[in-house]
């Protein structure tokens, strides 16, 4: 399996305080060890939650090739990542 079609584990999650620092809701996206603060997501893989002890409590994770980063074509500040 090549480096370009490798799955890799992602996960994403509410973030309050950046969500109330921006006034709307905002998500945290972890994919490839860095974190990415997101308004809206269109997952296209299976997904499924996990508890973890620590903050944050519940997070939505699953395997992806590839995630793609843009501007939201309704409003071009809103950031959208599109989980493949």
């Amino acid at each position: 399996m090549g480096d370009a079609t490798k799955k890799r584990r992602f996960f994403y999650h509410y973030n309050k305080p950046a969500s109330r620092k921006a006034g709307l809701p905002i998500l945290t996206l972890h994919w490839q060890n860095k974190c990415h603060q997101v308004h809206k997501i269109k997952c296209q893989v299976e997904t499924e939650t996990h508890n973890q002890k620590q903050q944050p409590n519940c997070v939505v994770r699953g395997w992806a090739k590839q995630v793609d980063f843009q501007a939201y074509a309704a409003c071009p500040v809103t950031i959208l990542a599109v989980i493949k």
